[in-house]
């Protein structure tokens, strides 16, 4: 289970007060069993110190990947009140970000108050669970305004997915037959397009393993075969491999567990509930 969340910081600590530099702190929490743990964070704030990042909104499609807005101004009145977003794909380095995205741009500054922008927010399309959409407050003529923008990942949308069947094996080298996974490739939003199969998982030494077909237009389904497994040592450990289209690609994983002679080493092959 995944949260993340942002708030407004200042990311420099040389100043203070009514002089800032105003940014967007952002973070992810993961969750394993049954407590909450940091996986990443980061303070998005490009330009110089006079350039503020701030009224930030952030939310994650269903692959993984993470969409930021904020409104963005400068003290030196070259940035008026403005709207940007930027992103990360979920394989990127953890705590980046990438180089914003102007979504409009203010055409004066604000006048005669100090109050800016009560609401913003980032959500994702339930259509589709990749399309990101944000909504917040720029200046533009003689009054404040509102926009909303819209935006989404292409490895998101325009992808596949793989599913292993089953998730888990066990088996007792001596006496069962080569461990087989079934892995569906199925596109995502009425995606078509070719995915080739290869090998990227961490093995048992001395063995070898197979994709058979190594790869089709989806949707089609592959068998993965790990064989040679008397020489393996007992033990778990992580099978399968990417598929990739261009340069996009996805990872199927299955967990391989080679038992000892002693106890259900003497069981027929069936998968770990």
């Amino acid at each position: 289970m995944y949260k993340i969340g942002n708030f407004i910081t200042n990311e420099n600590p040389a100043t203070s007060g009514d002089t800032v530099d105003g940014a967007t702190r952002w973070f992810e929490l993961r969750r394993t069993g049954g407590s909450w743990s940091l996986f990443q964070e980061g303070t998005y704030g490009p330009g110089t110190v006079e350039t503020h990042h701030f009224m930030g909104g952030v939310a994650m499609d269903g692959q993984g990947n993470i969409g930021l807005g904020y409104s963005k101004t400068d003290t030196a009145a070259t940035v008026y009140p403005s709207i940007g977003v930027t992103g990360r794909l979920v394989a990127d380095p953890p705590g980046t970000m990438a180089t914003e995205t102007d979504a409009v741009l203010g055409t004066q500054s604000q006048n005669g108050t100090n109050r800016f922008g009560d609401y913003a927010a980032m959500s994702i399309d339930p259509a589709d669970d990749c399309t990101f959409w944000y909504t917040g407050e720029y200046i533009a003529g003689s009054d404040w305004s509102t926009r909303i923008t819209s935006f989404v990942f292409e490895e998101c949308i325009y992808g596949f997915t793989l599913t292993p069947t089953p998730a888990t094996r066990s088996v007792c080298a001596l006496t069962d037959p080569d461990p087989e996974y079934t892995i569906d490739v199925s596109g995502t939003a009425g995606w078509t397009g070719f995915v080739t199969l290869d090998d990227g998982g961490t093995n048992p030494a001395g063995t070898t393993s197979s994709f058979v077909p190594t790869g089709g237009d989806v949707d089609f389904t592959t068998s993965y075969v790990v064989s040679n497994l008397g020489s393996a040592a007992t033990g778990s450990r992580n099978d399968g491999g990417p598929g990739r289209m261009g340069h996009h690609s996805r990872t199927a994983q299955g967990r391989l567990s080679r038992e000892s002679f002693a106890g259900r080493c003497n069981s027929p092959v069936k998968p770990d509930r």
